[in-house]
């Protein structure tokens, strides 16, 4: 995905359920962990999953807002609760 794109579902993510923005440095920091300690690359076709779960346990950690991964499926009803729960 381009830039554009990945800003796109960011930023649905972010004004659906208003988390702070200091999440979205601390999903990267996830991410790059994950990379880096595994040797899971990133593909196009598992950024969104591995983009949501960091985004969503960066909220849940870091944010004093309450994230629910129900809320989440309404915003992305394409991820059922059950994928959810598997890529937290």
């Amino acid at each position: 995905p381009d830039e554009d794109s990945i800003f796109e579902f960011i930023n649905s993510f972010h004004d659906c359920l208003t988390f702070d923005p200091i999440c979205c440095v601390i999903a990267l920091i996830y991410i790059n962990r994950m990379t880096a300690f595994t040797e899971i690359a990133l593909q196009p076709t598992s950024l969104r999953p591995v983009l949501l779960s960091a985004l969503l346990v960066a909220c849940k950690v870091w944010d004093d807002r309450r994230v629910s991964n129900s809320d989440v499926c309404l915003i992305y009803p394409f991820f059922d609760k059950l994928k959810i729960n598997d890529l937290e």
